[in-house]
């Protein structure tokens, strides 16, 4: 007997009503044997990798200039816009917010 089996063992001992808490858990067995079965990336249909063919085809938002909280620090990112998929395909992302813009979700804000 494991040293928490025997401290459960001394608690219900001590006070039986852990027995009403505690009822005795059902012996479970071992998992029947089964085969597992997986899918090609043919098979699941989910169409081609997202894989970039050529960086240089990449198109991109306006720049934009972000300063850190302290005001030390500036940079000019350029926010990708579009990428050339390997599938010939391109992928458009859509365009970030503005620095400075605040995002409100609450539009009662303010209003008694």
């Amino acid at each position: 007997m494991t040293p928490l089996q025997q401290a459960l063992a001394r608690l219900l001992a001590r006070d039986p009503a852990w027995r009403r808490a505690l009822p005795p858990a059902d012996p479970l067995g071992a998992v029947a044997r089964a085969r597992g079965v997986a899918l090609s990336t043919e098979q699941q249909g989910g169409g081609s990798a997202f894989a970039e063919a050529d960086a240089s085809k990449r198109e991109y938002w306006a720049a934009r200039t972000l300063t850190t909280t302290d005001g030390l620090f500036t940079f000019e990112v350029e926010p990708i816009k579009s990428i050339l998929l390997v599938s010939g395909d391109r992928a458009t992302f859509a365009d970030p917010p503005k620095p400075g813009a605040e995002e409100d979700d609450d539009d009662d804000e303010g209003t008694p």
